[in-house]
């Protein structure tokens, strides 16, 4: 049994590695109209912003398993503009890795998100939207002041969502923050652990089943804490944010917790419409208690607020031959394509769209095959009333292969209390078994494996993978404890079902 000592929440606000921090014991006082107003009204007073800054990412030498992962270093040159919820952002990108190093330009409206990246684009719905490169952009740094709809619910970089928190109180006792008096804006919030919540692999996808059964366990409690100090000498902009994890989950009796992120601003520029913005800051994000996991430090050049931009500004134009997958069709072309190309491809994806809306929310098929490689033959009836993930994948695939380790690592040993993971091998013949099994021995996997039924008419592909409609691995399929099937990749249960 792994323990934590975690101490209390509020005694932990200003524990800090890079910050100079004093203050009286904790205490705090219903809230106070005037430092949060100010705080609100400095969010309030840019409507805009245009930066252009350099963002170096590092991070230190790291153990996996039995290896030492060599400290990883990543430099972005940015130019970025925001107003309201509009975003437009070009980057490049080098470190001490040949795949850190790109070129790219991305734009948002605040409904899509066009993207080019070399000779390739992209267009997605805004919900999907992800950033170019690893590296944290100005909005981290500003708290999103302005494209605030890139956190459509509550987070810790959206400034306006801590102020306007039912839950925000100042602590009575100021603290010093890069030699000055700050005043400090506290939230915390409470999250219940259910046992029906389905986490897949170690990042920050979760899927929660709309069909849990109504009876749900729960585990335990998550806690944040957000301690954001304002600086009323520079307008109330904010110049340090702190954010505190606590977890305790009662069986197994396991709790943990402590910094989680802090970012610091070390400079501060004043604008011509006298507001001042951060020049320069860095963002540490923190993993259990080993220390710093990544440091970010961000240097502006120029900073200009509250200007007037076109709506063009934010919408890109592919050039002809850039390849395109237009995730809204959810068709892929090459800009200059026929018409009659275009129309076939939409013609597929509506077939498509057909086929999952027949599938989902209905009962999981079931698997075809019974060359089981690695567990005992089951089938997805024996296990009723416990969710399954069903993994599928091939050795063959990189993608694949990259995150066995991972895979290993969180599904190895068999967790009743979490979804039963299975893993579906497609494709392949009797002639490759050789090479799967070497495969399985020299990965040590011993989460189930099943290799798929192949189809003769379908080379390539397996009789499960059809039936779940999976043509392009690695995919992940999501059943719950009813045995309907909620997920398959991208393709989600809808709501009403």
């Amino acid at each position: 049994m792994f323990r934590l000592i975690v101490r209390p929440l509020s005694l932990l606000i200003c524990m800090s590695a890079t910050l100079a921090c004093q203050v009286h014991p904790a205490a705090t006082q219903p809230a106070e109209p005037n430092v949060i107003a100010a705080a609100k009204h400095y969010a309030e007073s840019i409507t805009s912003w245009e930066a252009q800054y350099t963002v170096e990412w590092t991070q230190p030498p790291t153990k996996f398993h039995d290896r030492v992962i060599p400290a990883i270093r990543s430099v972005s040159h940015v130019h970025e503009i925001a107003q309201g919820t509009s975003d437009w952002l070009e980057r490049t990108d080098s470190g001490n890795q040949p795949s850190m190093s790109g070129h790219g330009i991305e734009a948002t409206d605040g409904r899509v998100v066009d993207m080019i990246a070399g000779d390739t684009g992209s267009i997605a719905p805004f919900s999907k939207r992800h950033m170019l490169g690893s590296t944290p952009t100005y909005s981290r740094f500003l708290m999103s002041v302005v494209a605030r709809a890139n956190l459509p619910e509550f987070s810790e970089q959206d400034l306006l969502s801590i102020v306007n928190h039912p839950r925000a109180h100042v602590l009575s006792d100021p603290v010093t923050v890069n030699g000055r008096p700050c005043r400090v804006i506290q939230v915390e919030i409470e999250q219940p652990i259910d046992a029906h919540v389905l986490v897949h692999r170690a990042t920050t996808r979760a899927t929660t089943s709309n069909s849990s059964p109504p009876a749900t366990k729960r585990l335990g409690m998550r806690e944040e804490l957000y301690s954001l100090a304002v600086d009323p000498s520079l307008g109330y902009m904010p110049v340090r944010l702190t954010k505190y994890l606590s977890m305790a989950i009662t069986s197994p009796r396991f709790e943990a917790g402590g910094l989680q992120s802090e970012m610091l601003v070390t400079r501060a520029l004043r604008t011509a419409q006298g507001v001042w913005v951060p020049q320069g800051a860095t963002l540490t994000e923190y993993h259990g208690d080993t220390g710093p996991a990544t440091v970010s430090h961000l240097h502006a050049d120029t900073v200009t607020i509250n200007r007037a931009y076109p709506r063009s500004q934010f919408t890109l134009v592919f050039p002809k031959g850039c390849r395109v997958g237009d995730d809204i069709r959810g068709i892929s072309y090459t800009v200059g394509d026929s018409q009659v190309v275009i129309q076939s491809r939409l013609a597929q994806a509506a077939k498509e769209k057909q086929f999952f809306a027949g599938i989902l929310g209905k009962p999981a098929p079931p698997l075809k095959g019974d060359r089981w490689l690695v567990g005992k033959p089951m089938q997805l009836s024996d296990v009723q009333g416990r969710p399954v993930i069903l993994h599928f994948w091939n050795i063959a695939c990189g993608p694949c292969v990259a995150e066995i380790p991972t895979l290993q690592e969180e599904h190895g040993k068999d967790d009743p209390n979490a979804p039963l993971f299975i893993s579906v091998l497609t494709g392949g013949d009797e002639s490759d078994r050789a090479d799967i099994e070497a495969f399985i021995r020299e990965k040590r996997i011993t989460f189930p494996v099943l290799w798929d039924a192949p189809d003769p008419q379908k080379q390539g592909w397996g009789l499960t993978s059809e039936e779940y409609g999976v043509y392009a691995i690695p995919t992940d399929a999501t059943i719950d404890a009813s045995g309907r099937l909620t997920q398959v990749g991208d393709h989600t249960i809808k709501a009403s079902q």
